[in-house]
């Protein structure tokens, strides 16, 4: 995610046209990468940054950019993570049957330390639980509630008895079976296209608390008439299938006949328009000034002149083409700054980088230091930026004794070089002396400083001796100590029956400081994966078991876990690797409204972007096959004549295969039904409008852009207000009947 938004930063500084105006793209672009486990101090603006971090700092001639990234690492002993629990507690994958503090050193995978306390808090009185669930609930003791209320019983465990009080909240599921609506040509409900009038079932989620609800949907009737619109953005101009070339915004509609179920419906198809102007006049393109260094890149050319220079950009929205323009001024100095984290006593800049000047003897640093240096050439100087970090190392040094107190010797690090030292510790902790007088370091052959952490028990009580078999069964890997309070956790990923030793803590001989043995029979189990590899048109329902994972749309490789495991208790993984090759998109052009015994040719005109039609065409004419051609001559029509068109994209074995319905007509002409006259205000709206007519309306119905209704109200009035607060914004249909049945249908625009 963070490289996303380091290249996004990038791109809108060095890229887009529109930033020129803005930004100052003529500075020095340097950038400051950072990764560390701790907090950092970005010494351009003085901030203290706490996680992963994109930030930006600029000077009169140059733009810093921090792409700061912060590595996993936890040093807090002080705030104990508290874990509670009825007999026993679980945290880590590790379990707890006393109270009592625990601690614990992990190591992420960036090898950050992380040190974590434990307070363990296990339930031996009263326990007080709030629970919610969604239509029932299964106590403990294995009774099932279905209603809300407090519960008060008695607890008994193999290892603790105690009186549990559970409040007890049940949220309602519903069963809803009489949503009846009316639909256009088709019903899109979800995922699924509704194009008869049988009851569907869907299982949805209750706004409170998310509970499974199963809700039935009939579609009553359908009106016959579809509304679709599509939102087109091109450069200059545009030409929809069925009408001349366009050149200004607007909408454009045309009218056909498709079939669905069987049954005829007149879809309205509606193209809004969006026309975007192009540039591409220098006479009358105003030149952007920047102010760069001592040369300037742009898209690629090094500019050292002060002319006027030109790019020709494609613009994101519509293709067009844009023009820009700029005009360089020079400040006749540049930074070079170079970032080095290093591990050594010293560190000679001159010896690498031998452009800078002077004595080699002066540019040897022994601590963090931001140094600078500058040389000049022709004229144009260029000021080099040393930022040097010497880097140290983190370990922890685990120590367990068998007395009161313990001495232990480390190495200190002085001005002079090193010298052992020896420390009196009385209680157990974790230790690490200040960086003032008596730092713990370990110092490497190659100079790196190990700053060193000891972690020390002392007194280890009996308790913590064991001797015992564990028998245990577990998915991919187990975690397991020999020893319960004090032992290093071991990770196994295979089977095995053999002994799991503590080592030894014998010193000073106290009887309390024993060994621990313990048998370990593992049994380890895989999870279960299974790989699917599928082909299908426009989209795939992926399922597992007769579990259904999901529709997907895109070609690609999906994986998801199924909700059951396996008869061992592991998890089910599904992978499915999906080619998704789309379904032809053809257009039909040709005469269809005719004059009784005239003839016509029909051509199948596949889009820009549909897939090749390399399985052929086959037209039918009333269901009856007549040519296998891209196009179908109809002589002497006569009649209305249905024609479908089938078009085959074929790839390997699977075939898309694209329908058209048409019906040529053959009439002298159509009655015209005289439309209601009606007054619409505002339009577009965002919470009410005003419907006004000189009859008496019966009924208002408004249709989403895909034919869905979506409101419908009764009038018996000339004049009525209609509240939009649930519609989002969008293009709609609305459809006004009055008590003679004269309809007149209007587009409506909600912007909110």
């Amino acid at each position: 995610m963070m490289k996303k938004v380091f290249l996004s930063l990038l791109m809108a500084l060095v890229c887009l046209p529109t930033v020129f105006a803005q930004v100052n793209v003529g500075h020095v672009i340097k950038i400051d990468s950072v990764t560390t486990c701790h907090d950092y101090v970005w010494e351009r603006n003085n901030v203290t940054y706490t996680t992963d971090t994109v930030a930006m700092y600029s000077t009169a001639d140059t733009t810093f950019i921090l792409n700061f990234t912060k590595l996993m690492s936890f040093y807090d002993t002080a705030n104990a993570i508290q874990i509670a629990g009825e007999c026993k507690a679980s945290w880590g994958g590790k379990s707890w049957t006393e109270s009592g503090t625990f601690y614990d050193t992990l190591e992420s995978v960036d090898g950050c330390d992380s040190i974590i306390r434990l307070e363990v808090v296990i339930a031996s009185a009263d326990a007080n639980l709030v629970v919610e669930a969604c239509g029932s609930y299964t106590a403990p003791w294995g009774e099932v509630y279905t209603e809300s209320k407090e519960i008060d019983t008695l607890i008994v465990k193999p290892n603790c008895t105690y009186q549990s009080t559970i409040s007890l909240t049940i949220h309602p599921t519903y069963e809803i079976d009489d949503v009846m609506v009316e639909a256009g040509c088709y019903y899109v409900w979800g995922d699924t296209v509704i194009t008869d009038t049988d009851p569907h079932t869907r299982t949805l989620k209750t706004a409170e608390y998310q509970c499974d609800s199963v809700v039935t949907l009939t579609v009553t009737a359908f009106s016959g008439e579809q509304y679709d619109t599509v939102q087109v953005v091109a450069c200059d101009k545009y030409k929809p299938a069925w009408t001349t070339e366009q050149t200004t915004s607007g909408y454009y509609s045309t009218d056909s006949l498709i079939t669905v179920g069987g049954e005829s419906c007149s879809k309205h198809y509606t193209i809004d328009l969006t026309i975007v102007e192009s540039n591409n006049d220098t006479a009358n393109t105003t030149p952007i000034d920047v102010t760069a260094g001592c040369s300037y890149i742009w898209n690629k050319d090094t500019i050292t002149d002060t002319d006027v220079h030109y790019h020709l950009y494609e613009s994101v929205i519509g293709g067009c083409d844009s023009l820009v323009a700029i005009k360089v001024a020079y400040t006749n100095k540049t930074y070079d700054t170079t970032h080095v984290e290093f591990c050594g006593k010293s560190y000679n800049w001159k010896n690498d980088n031998s452009k800078l000047p002077g004595n080699a003897s002066k540019y040897v640093y022994t601590q963090d230091t931001i140094a600078k240096d500058s040389v000049t050439n022709d004229g144009c100087t260029t000021v080099y930026v040393l930022d040097l970090k010497f880097i140290n190392k983190h370990d922890t040094v685990y120590k367990y004794y068998c007395g009161d107190s313990y001495e232990h010797k480390f190495t200190r690090l002085t001005a002079t070089g090193t010298q052992s030292a020896t420390t009196k510790f009385d209680a157990s902790g974790y230790y690490t002396v200040s960086s003032e007088g008596d730092t713990m370091y370990d110092v490497s052959s190659s100079g790196c400083k190990t700053v060193r952490t000891l972690n020390l028990e002392l007194n280890i009580p009996e308790v913590r001796y064991r001797k015992d078999t564990t028998v245990a069964e577990a998915c991919e890997r187990y975690r397991f100590k020999a020893d319960n309070l004090y032992g290093k956790w071991l990770t196994f990923t295979a089977s095995c029956d053999s002994d799991v030793v503590h080592q030894q803590h014998s010193q000073n001989n106290k009887d309390q400081c024993y060994d621990s043995v313990a048998h370990l029979t593992l049994t380890i189990y895989s999870h279960t994966r299974q790989t699917t590899t599928a082909r299908a048109c426009d989209k795939y329902v992926w399922s597992v078991n007769d579990t259904i994972i999901g529709t997907f749309t895109e070609t690609g490789t999906y994986r998801d876990t199924l909700d059951a495991p396996d008869t061992n208790g592991c998890l089910q993984i599904g992978t499915l690797n999906l080619t998704i090759f789309k379904t032809p998109v053809v257009d039909i052009e040709g005469k269809w409204m005719l004059a009784p015994g005239e003839s016509t040719v029909l051509r199948a005109v596949p889009s820009a972007d549909s897939d090749p039609i390399n399985g052929g065409y086959k037209w039918f004419v009333d269901e009856q096959q007549v040519s296998n051609k891209d196009s179908v001559e109809l002589t002497n029509v006569v009649k209305n004549t249905d024609v479908r068109l089938e078009s085959v994209a074929t790839h390997g074995s699977l075939k898309c295969v694209a329908t058209n319905w048409i019906t040529v007509t053959a009439n002298l002409g159509i009655d015209e039904v005289e439309a209601l006259h009606v007054n619409i205000y505002p339009n577009p709206a965002s919470r009410m409008i005003n419907i006004e007519s000189d009859e008496t309306i019966k009924e208002v119905v408004i249709y989403s852009a895909n034919g869905q209704q979506v409101f419908m109200t009764e009038a018996n009035s000339r004049s009525i207000q209609v509240n939009l607060e649930n519609l989002v914004n969008g293009t709609y249909m609305m459809n006004i009947i009055d008590v003679n049945g004269m309809q007149s249908t209007r587009k409506l625009v909600v912007s909110k």
